[in-house]
This record gives C-alpha cells, sequence and structure tokens, in this order.
C-alpha cells in the first residue's frame, strides 16, 4: 500500500501546518454517559445580588480615573509578590494550591480500607515509597541498574531494542511518539522529536563548572562516575539535544504532514526502524499508519549513523535522569510561582502526571458533590447559550458559516474533572522500590496511551494528564469542552458566592475555550470534530479581515518595558480572549442588577501576573497576551469597561470609541 499524503486547499494551507504540532489529546463525541450535552444540562438559576452600586457613580482610584486597571486590581499582590525572582501567574499559584490538595489527600487516605487492587491504594503506596528516604542505597543501586541498561549499549540495534521497551521508549526524545488525533477520525501514533528547553539549560549550567547550578554534574558524581565521564556525558547530551532544536527550528521542519506505512517508510528511504519500533509498543494502531512530517526522514537518516552511537546513548542516558531525578535526589532546583517545589511535591506531580485520572477522580469525590455539578452544568449551559447568541450577531460571516458554528457549539460536548477515556493502573504492580515502581507507573500509563491508536472514531474521547491542569481546553478535532479538576477545585471558584465572580471565573475560561470553535483553525473542523472546512473563499476573507484588525491593534505595543507584541503570534487568542468578554457581558446585560465591577475585578485577578527577568521572553513569545495586556486592552474594547469606571485618556490603555475592536 502507498503512502498518503494529507492535503488541503491552498487557501487554507499556511493555517492548518503552522498549527500542526500543537494537536491536543483528545477524543470525539462520548458513548451513552461518558460526558454531557450542553443541552441536556438545566436552565442556570439565577441568585440575587446583594451589592448596589448606582450606574451613575462611575468607580475611581481615589477619586482619580483609573491609569492602569492592572495595577488598581492587583497592585497590593503585586507589592506583596516584589521579592519574588520567578515568575508569578493565577495558574501557577492555583497549579501550588493543587498540588497542596493532592498531597493532602494522599497523605490522609486509609489504605487499610482499600483492596491491594484499588487505583488510590497503588498511588498512595507509590507516594509513601517516594517519600521515605530510609532506602537510599536500593534506590541508586536501582537507578544505576536502569541506567546501565542503555551504557551498555554499543551499536544502532541496541539502541533501537530499547526505544521498543516501554521502560526506555518514555525518555527517548528523539523518537518521541504519541497519540494524537489527525484529520480523518483517527487516532493515530505521531512521531517528533521533543526539545525542553529547561533541560538544555540544567546539562549547559552543569557543564560550566564555574556556574553555581551543578546538579546533573553532583548527581552523575554521586553515582560513582568520575569527571571525565560525566564531562562526555553532559558535552554528548548537550551536542544532540542542540540538533534537536536546530532541526525544530528550521524551515525544513514546517512540511507537509505524511501518513506512512512500512512500505512508505521503505520507499521514502528511512532507514530508522521507526515502523517496529511502535509496533512493539502496541502504537501502530488498526489503521496501520504513523504519522510524521517528510523533513524527520533526513533528520533521522543523519542523526541515526554509526558514528553517533555514543553520542545518542549519552544523550538518553541523560534524559533518562528527567524519570528518576527525584528518586532520593531532589537535585534539580524546580521553581514554580517562587518557592521551590519539595521532593514531596515533585513526587505528587510525578503521580498527576502518570496516573491522572485516579488523582482526578479522587478530587471530585472529595470536592464535589453532584449538586455542585448540577450548578457547574447549568453555568456552562448558560455560556452555551450566550455564545450562540454572540455567534448570531456577527456581520462578517455568511448564513452558513454562522450555522455551522452554531451547531458546533449547541453539539458541543463536556467532560467535568475527568477524562472520556481512564487509566485506573489496571495492571500496575508494586514492586516494592520506589525506582522500580515510578519507572513501571510511567511505562504503564504509555502503554495506555499507544491503545488509544486501536479506537474506532465512535469510541475515541479525550485522555491523558491535562485533566489536572488548572485550565478549561477546548479540543477541535472532536468538539469537546474538557474542565480540569485542577480549576475546578481552585478556591477562587469555590469561595466565589455571586454569579457575577463565578462568571468572571469559570464562565470566561470556558466561553474562552468555546471561542476557539469558530477561530481560524476552529472554524476548520466540523461539530463531530472532522477536518472538513466549508467555509466560503468570501466568508474566509471576512474572517480574517477581523482577524487583522486583531493584529494591527496589538503588534508592535509594548508591554513591561522590552517587551513586544507580536499581533500574527496572540491572535486566536485574543480573538477567544473577546468573545469571552463579550459573552459574559451579554449575560450580564439579562442579568437584573448586575455588578460589573464585581465580575471586571474577577477577571482581572484570574489573569494577574508577574514577570522574572529569566522568563520574560520566554512568556512575551506565548500566544496568549501577557497580564497587562490580557487585562487592559482585552477589557478596554468594551463599553461597558468604560461605562463602569473612570478611566480617560491619560491612560496609556485608554482606547477611544472609534479605535475599539468592534469583533463580536
Amino acid at each position: 500500500m502507498k503512502s498518503k499524503i494529507v492535503r488541503c486547499s491552498k487557501k487554507w494551507f499556511s493555517l492548518v501546518i503552522s498549527f500542526s504540532l500543537i494537536f491536543c489529546l483528545i477524543g470525539c463525541s462520548p458513548r451513552n454517559n461518558e460526558g454531557t450535552s450542553f443541552l441536556d444540562s438545566e436552565a442556570m438559576l439565577q441568585e440575587e445580588i446583594s451589592l448596589d452600586t448606582p450606574d451613575s457613580d462611575k468607580i475611581s482610584d481615589n477619586g482619580q480615573p483609573i491609569y492602569d486597571f492592572d495595577e488598581f486590581v492587583n497592585g497590593e499582590l503585586y507589592s506583596d509578590l516584589a521579592g519574588y525572582s520567578d515568575s508569578i501567574t493565577y495558574n501557577s499559584t492555583a497549579y501550588l494550591d493543587y498540588i497542596d490538595h493532592v498531597k493532602e489527600i494522599l497523605e490522609s487516605a486509609d489504605i487499610s480500607s482499600l483492596s491491594e487492587e484499588d487505583a488510590l491504594y497503588k498511588v498512595v503506596i507509590l507516594y509513601n515509597e517516594l517519600t521515605d528516604y530510609s532506602n537510599m542505597d536500593s534506590r541508586s543501586e536501582a537507578i544505576k541498574a536502569y541506567l546501565e541498561q542503555i551504557d551498555d549499549a554499543g551499536s544502532l540495534n541496541d539502541l533501537y531494542d530499547l526505544y521498543s521497551k516501554p521502560e526506555y521508549a518514555m525518555v527517548n526524545y528523539l523518537i518521541n511518539i504519541s497519540v494524537r488525533p489527525d484529520y480523518q477520525w483517527n487516532n493515530i501514533s505521531y512521531i517528533v522529536p521533543k526539545s525542553e528547553k529547561y533541560f538544555l539549560d540544567k546539562i549547559n549550567d552543569s557543564l560550566d563548572i564555574q556556574n553555581d547550578d551543578m546538579t546533573f554534574r553532583q548527581y552523575l558524581n554521586d553515582l560513582g562516575y568520575d569527571d571525565s565521564r560525566i564531562d562526555e556525558f553532559l558535552s554528548n547530551a548537550f551536542e544532540i539535544e542542540e540538533k534537536i532544536d536546530a532541526f525544530l527550528d528550521s524551515e525544513e521542519y514546517i512540511s507537509d504532514l505524511y501518513y506512512y506505512n512500512s512500505e512508505g517508510v521503505n520507499d521514502a528511504g528511512l532507514t530508522v526502524p521507526v515502523i517496529d519500533i511502535v509496533g512493539s509498543l502496541n502504537g501502530y494502531g488498526t489503521h496501520g499508519y504513523i504519522l510524521c512530517n517528510t523533513s524527520i526522514i533526513d533528520f533521522y537518516n543523519t542523526i541515526f549513523v554509526r558514528d553517533n552511537v555514543d553520542k545518542l546513548k549519552d544523550y538518553l542516558f541523560v534524559s533518562s535522569l528527567w524519570v528518576v531525578y527525584f528518586s532520593g535526589y531532589d537535585f534539580l532546583n524546580v521553581t514554580q510561582a517562587g518557592r521551590a517545589l519539595s521532593c514531596d511535591e515533585i513526587a505528587v506531580m510525578y503521580i498527576l502526571n502518570n496516573a491522572p485520572d485516579v488523582i482526578a477522580r479522587e478530587v471530585m469525590k472529595k470536592y464535589y458533590s453532584d449538586q455542585d455539578l448540577k450548578e457547574i452544568n447549568s453555568l456552562l449551559l448558560q455560556v452555551k447559550t450566550a455564545s450562540i447568541g454572540v455567534i448570531t450577531g456577527v456581520d462578517w460571516l455568511s448564513d452558513d458559516a454562522k450555522e455551522l458554528a452554531k451547531v458546533k457549539i449547541s453539539r458541543l460536548t463536556q467532560y467535568i474533572g475527568q477524562n472520556g477515556h481512564n487509566y485506573f493502573l489496571n495492571g500496575y504492580l508494586i514492586d516494592g522500590n520506589p525506582v522500580n515502581d515510578l519507572i513501571g507507573l510511567r511505562a504503564d500509563a504509555l502503554r495506555f496511551e499507544m491503545i488509544q491508536s486501536y479506537f474506532s472514531d465512535t469510541d475515541r474521547a479525550p485522555f491523558g494528564h491535562d485533566v489536572n491542569s488548572c485550565t478549561a481546553l477546548y479540543y477541535r478535532q472532536f468538539n469537546c469542552l474538557l474542565l480540569s479538576s485542577g480549576m475546578l477545585c481552585d478556591l477562587y471558584y469555590n469561595e466565589g458566592e455571586s454569579p457575577e465572580e463565578k462568571l468572571g471565573y469559570l464562565g470566561a475560561f470556558a466561553a474562552h475555550e468555546i471561542g476557539h470553535s469558530s477561530d481560524s483553525l476552529g472554524i476548520l473542523y466540523d461539530e463531530t470534530g472532522y477536518y472538513d472546512p466549508i467555509i466560503t473563499d468570501d466568508d474566509y476573507d471576512a474572517y480574517m479581515e477581523k482577524v487583522n484588525l486583531i493584529k494591527d491593534f496589538f503588534d508592535g505595543k509594548l508591554v513591561y518595558d522590552d517587551c513586544v507584541i507580536s499581533g500574527d503570534l496572540i491572535c486566536d487568542e485574543t480573538y477567544a480572549d473577546l468573545f469571552a468578554v463579550r459573552t459574559c457581558l451579554n449575560i450580564l446585560a439579562e442579568t437584573e442588577d448586575a455588578d460589573l465591577d464585581l465580575f471586571f475585578r474577577t477577571y482581572a485577578r484570574t489573569n494577574y501576573g508577574i514577570y522574572g527577568e529569566n522568563d520574560i521572553e520566554e512568556y512575551s513569545s506565548d500566544v496568549h497576551l501577557m497580564a497587562k495586556a490580557r487585562i487592559n486592552y482585552v477589557l478596554g474594547q468594551f463599553d461597558e469597561f468604560y461605562e463602569t469606571y473612570d478611566i480617560d485618556e491619560t491612560s496609556p490603555y485608554y482606547i477611544p470609541a472609534e479605535e475599539r475592536l468592534r469583533i463580536f
């Protein structure tokens, strides 16, 4: 059978290919009770609002016009956090809180009441093993045994054999395999090299003996390797990682995506047995293809040569330390939101990533009742209905295109604190050694991921660790919305009593994700998640005219001194931001005595951010606007914002009425 090529119209090609590498691990319409349709939810009951602010009294800053709304709302918080050198955002601090919640669950669980086959029992045992440091000698021996299998590799075939085993495939960044949805309703094994900037930086830091941060060097020394061998490990790993980075940054990498079977890769001249490796991992699927960029063929043929065996081996060796680094050695300075993570917290994170469904289920049990879920469904129904109204009101899409967008929203399925396919550690066996157990857990999680490639289109549904993040996610390939358990157990949502607060937090997050169903990528997929760009050229031109307004408004604006906004980079996420605020304001317009001030403040509090000098470049290259722009410039597009607050031309964020973006 000959290989097949993915083709799309010339009009859409540049849009599709530029985002082809950011597919999410997702699923399609759920079976039976897996997921809930918005249309099955009950209407949300409006609560009475006690606050009564006269509409005629604009809110000012101590009698003066508000100069910077972000500072007006979050200034006291920023002052309290001024001593931190790391970046701090609402999501990062919410995630730290989530770790604390999960840690409490793991430490308070009564395992005497659980069966040894119970998934919670297994993760609690693993957590207890990882946080008990009385067996350091056995840990070191287990780490050495794991790494020696790599160090003993003497040929390319030896490396390929390791790549074919889940215990080592999970740290194989060169032939990184993940199961993702394609354009044709298949979950398929997608192949691409993986690069982690933090990983590269840590290797580089350890290479520099004048640097205080020599964590890899210290760890390898503790394992018994001399300085000469450590230098070799680090320099070889650094060289391979740089080659991966150079490839991923190259123009050649952005090329056609191909479906390859065994005959196809042979015809293309690939010398690396990728098909055999994927097959050994049970990731070949029922359809018999893998998906990768055509340029990878030349990259693999160039890097997988006999002269590179030692470098490839050392790269796999060093990358493996990411699996076992916290098994008794807190040698990586893992920081988040201004504080170093303890070994206990790192253990929690490992379990979150590799037993996500077990944790999400326990979190939802602890924090949410059936009534809570009913209220969330009602809020989402309200947001969905208002979102359809927003689409109805646009003047830049034809009736047919509007109908597609509205049908997608009405058919949207939702997952609240759970995935559609769940991994509850079936078959995972406790060894008793924390190193073996954590490696075994990650290997079993990889096996579960590979199995997804055997599901038919009607069986697919979201799976993976995203359920434990602190956000909402829209998966365009299956037209569904996932609200993470981390987001739902956040205290801000739980303690928010008013509809305005819940709308400004959960409602705005959900509306933002729904907005992605009609952005420049979402509009290419139909209500079942199938790639089907039925939008006409006229619709496309009208749409791009609006998108270009977003690009032009933001492009070149300065935030945080030297950070310049790229309009091309942020246009889709900002489109979703504008969609979200418009949706929420439309809901509040139908709410008696709505407190717009409380809504705007809530939006600002859940989008704050402080950026450290070492991170600001990375944050400024993100597809989302940085905090100050996301608060001031996004809210500043809406007339209701100016009607609520005393903001005048003296503010650098003031936008004259005739210059405001009227996208919706």
